[in-house]
């Protein structure tokens, strides 16, 4: 009798271990999937943002085309829509315009790519260490600002990246650099090459809506 009592007891035992040893990493899972839902909520967010923000800036595309310097209006287009809707954390707007050479004398190509990384704190998480999750979103968008004879060009088109970082105050740090079509990131310089008449290497324009409500 008592041997089987003992038997009974260690099995028992066992069983309680094996549950608190397997609550552990559920716990942490459930945690996980917890903030994982929030970060996913504000990832959605910031793609609602990129696109309100593109809409605003095709509705300003003329501020842009007469510009003396086409990628600082854009840009700084980009950074006042972000700030009136809210947006803290770092943003990365990159604006490039084809050269005459590849798109003629009468034709003006552009596109701006915007990069929005910003964090959401975590809550269970953090009881694994984690004290915030990384979110990241971008959008690419291309604009057409021609004419029907020789287009206006400035002596600046302003081709480069910003990058802005935008605290919870509405207070904005800018770090600035340059860049070609060549230079640009992968999905900038393909969206404006994609644009570019076939005579010169490009794939024809994609059908995208210009700024001018054309395609």
């Amino acid at each position: 009798m008592k041997c089987r009592v003992c038997r009974g007891s260690g099995a028992h035992a066992q069983l309680t271990t094996f549950f608190v040893v397997m609550l552990i990493p559920l716990s942490l899972l459930i945690a996980l999937a917890v903030d994982l839902g929030g970060a996913l909520a504000y990832r959605t967010w910031q793609g609602s943002l990129l696109e309100s923000t593109r809409q605003s800036c095709f509705g300003e595309a003329n501020a842009v085309k007469y510009a003396d310097n086409p990628g600082e209006e854009a840009r700084s287009e980009v950074l006042e829509m972000l700030k009136a809707n809210g947006y803290t954390g770092k943003a990365t707007v990159y604006y490039v315009e084809a050269p005459e050479s590849l798109c003629g004398a009468a034709d003006r190509y552009a596109g701006v790519y915007v990069v929005l990384e910003g964090t959401w704190p975590s809550t269970f998480a953090r009881f694994a260490g984690i004290d915030e999750l990384k979110v990241r979103s971008d959008a690419v968008w291309t604009l057409h600002p021609y004419s029907s004879t020789t287009v206006w060009r400035p002596a600046d088109t302003g081709n480069g990246w910003c990058e802005y970082t935008i605290d919870k105050d509405g207070n904005v740090s800018a770090n600035t650099g340059v860049c070609s079509l060549d230079d640009a990131p992968e999905s900038l310089s393909r969206a404006v090459r994609d644009m570019l008449p076939a005579s010169t290497g490009g794939a024809g324009k994609s059908g995208e809506t210009t700024p001018d409500g054309t395609e």
